[in-house]
Order: structure tokens, then sequence, then C-alpha cells
């Protein structure tokens, strides 16, 4: 494992034989703090989905999960607290009202697709789409 700071931007590489994550951070001092962090990304055959964890309590609507270029998921109207987790779930379902209405302690954001398990990137935007963290990887195999 190794970070390094890179013009603001934390980076942390993971790399093992299989390919290689990148870990994108901005830093505080750089920018706003990071409210939310992408915590655990989850490759499947079916049932992908993405944990956010929450450092900073807010309501953070319109907040957006983008896979690639594309969004994947925008936060509901939603009162956060610090430590939450948000579940992303890349299938079709109900999002939560509450943060007990299906996992408890775990907000469920619901989404349609599955995420591209090579060479992709996750990227968390604000509404002004200033990235807030991000994920990169890649499955080494040039392709």
């Amino acid at each position: 494992m190794k970070h390094v700071l890179f013009s603001g931007v934390t980076i942390l590489l993971i790399v093992s034989c299989c390919g290689g994550i990148f870990y994108l951070s901005q830093t505080a001092a750089e920018t706003e703090e990071t409210p939310i962090l992408i915590n655990e990304v989850a490759f499947r055959e079916n049932d992908d989905w993405i944990e956010l964890k929450v450092a900073t309590g807010g309501n953070y609507q319109g907040l957006e999960v983008m896979e690639g270029g594309s969004v994947i998921a925008a936060l509901p109207d939603w009162d956060l607290a610090v430590s939450d987790f948000i579940i992303i779930h890349e299938e079709p379902g109900m999002n939560d009202t509450e943060i007990e209405d299906n996992n408890p302690g775990v907000w469920d954001l619901w989404g349609a697709g599955g995420l591209t398990a090579t060479d992709n990137v996750l990227q968390i935007r604000n509404t002004e789409e200033i990235i807030l963290d991000a994920l990169i990887w890649s499955n080494d195999n040039g392709n």
C-alpha cells in the first residue's frame, strides 16, 4: 500500500498480481471537507453494491455518484449523521425514506444495472460538479 500526495489529491495505490486500485481523495486544505467517502465496492455476478460512509453529518441532496461519465445515483433528501452508511444497490428497488426502513443503521439507495468490474472509475460529485472522492481500478490485462 502506498500513499502519494499530488497536487492536493491523496492517492492510495493498492497493487496485486491481478491489477491495481487507485484511490483518490481531495485534501481538506485544498477544498471543502469531504462529507461522504467511498468506503467499499463489491463487484459480483449479480447484486453489485457501493458502500459510502458519512464523515460529516448533513443533508447532501443532489450529491451524485458516477461510474465513468454516467450518474448512477443521486442522494435524496436525507438527514445524514456522522458514521452513517449508505449502500447503493445496483439493482432496482425502493429508496429508504428513513434509516430504519430496510437494514437497521444503513441507508439503502437503489440504482439500475451493474458495475463494470474492469478498468473504470467511481466518483462522488457535489452539486457544483466538484469531485469529492473517487476510486479508479484496472484489471491490468491491457483491455
